[in-house]
């Protein structure tokens, strides 16, 4: 799995982030294996976040998903809102902090 291998996990949370099962499991294996992360939130604020439940998903796995939206939204954050913002200056940004966070990795 790619983010098993990756050095900084990027999540970009949208509006409907929370309703994929695939994004919240790939949010919680960012988490779960203490990667840098960065998270983006695209059109969307933290506190509009919440896991839903799928009728075919455990306890555990909501249990999961919950716990690594909760310590995503704890973490320092770039934002943007597609209507009003300036793409390149968003890039700029995300550049910026990845570069950032895998020369901390490289260092360690």
């Amino acid at each position: 799995m790619a983010v098993l291998k990756s050095k900084v996990g990027i999540p970009v949370f949208s509006p409907h982030f929370c309703e994929s099962y695939f994004c919240c499991h790939e949010l919680s294996l960012m988490i779960d294996s203490n990667k840098k992360v960065i998270p983006i939130y695209c059109d969307v604020k933290p506190n509009e976040l919440k896991i839903k439940a799928w009728r075919s998903c455990s306890t555990e796995d909501l249990e999961r998903f919950n716990r690594a939206l909760h310590e995503a939204k704890e973490r320092i954050a770039i934002t943007f809102d597609t209507s009003t913002g300036n793409w390149s200056d968003f890039l700029a940004k995300v550049s910026a902090a990845v570069k950032e966070n895998l020369d901390e990795v490289v260092e360690l």
